[in-house]
């Protein structure tokens, strides 16, 4: 029957949504960043003409089957490791095999999001699945 990894593992590629996982490269930069919040910052007079400050960069897109469900309401705020408190959409169950981090940029169905928390999911020892918590991004 395998281990309860494997089952699960079996379970998410059978009944799973495709999704695009990037993992996150680097933050922008500039002198137009804000120190504090690591962030453009469309007041600074070093900020690109156009108005198009790049964002962060990403790894190659990565395609992966998790299990996809809106959050409940228990589970709609969520604070980051960097303590910002962010309402959650979507949460998403990956595979243990699957590695996925804070601020990696998730695709699902059409829609872009990043990680704002995650957990994982260990029974005697040996990790099952991994959690992401997901929040769509602002454009």
């Amino acid at each position: 029957m395998g281990t309860r990894a494997d089952r699960f593992k079996v379970h998410v590629e059978k009944d799973g949504q495709a999704v695009t996982l990037y993992s996150f490269s680097a933050y922008a930069s500039g002198d137009y960043v804000d120190a504090k919040w690591n962030a453009p910052d469309p007041d600074d007079a070093d900020y690109p003409a156009s108005g198009a400050a790049p964002g962060p960069t990403y790894g190659a897109a990565q395609a992966v089957t998790a299990m996809v469900q809106p959050v409940g309401d228990g589970e709609k705020l969520v604070r980051t490791p960097w303590g910002e408190e962010v309402k959650a959409a979507l949460k998403a169950y990956f595979p243990y095999d699957v590695t996925v981090a804070h601020r990696d940029r998730v695709t699902y169905d059409g829609t872009n999001y990043w990680v704002v928390g995650l957990g994982e999911w260990n029974v005697g020892g040996e990790l099952v699945y991994r959690k992401a918590m997901l929040a769509e991004e602002v454009a």
